[in-house]
């Protein structure tokens, strides 16, 4: 007998809910939910699937949440920083606003050490490179 979608998805949310909770990973999970519902691998996989993409949906909204939070507060930042002429933390607030939206990358130092490479194509030079 086939659950209906409500039950079904109700289901899905029991599961994501207890992976958060306990912060279960795949084994901890099947195992739970194998005793529980008394049924094989496979479905207890296939319900761990439905309950990490529910889960995964809950960590991209608290994310994006926290990132609008800080946009916000470094908008607020900006707009007074404006206003009392202070061009210094104006700046840093539009800094970190760019490197929340990924428009800014991080400068890298880069060593790069050349050798000598010698080539020898079976004549009787070498090549040095």
């Amino acid at each position: 007998m086939r659950d209906t979608d409500i039950e079904y998805e109700a289901e899905v949310e029991r599961c994501a809910e207890y992976i958060l909770e306990h912060k279960a990973g795949w084994t901890q999970f099947t195992r739970w939910y194998t005793a529980e519902k008394g049924i094989g691998h496979t479905k207890a996989n296939r319900m761990w699937k439905k309950a990490m993409a529910k889960v995964s949906e809950v960590i991209d909204d608290t994310i994006k949440g926290h990132v609008d939070k800080a946009m916000v507060e470094l908008e607020n930042l900006k707009d007074r920083a404006r206003q009392e002429g202070d061009r210094r933390t104006e700046l840093d607030a539009i800094k970190y606003q760019a490197k929340i939206s990924g428009a800014e990358i991080d400068r890298q130092q880069v060593d790069v050490k050349l050798e000598t490479i010698n080539l020898n194509w079976g004549d009787d030079g070498e090549t040095t490179i």
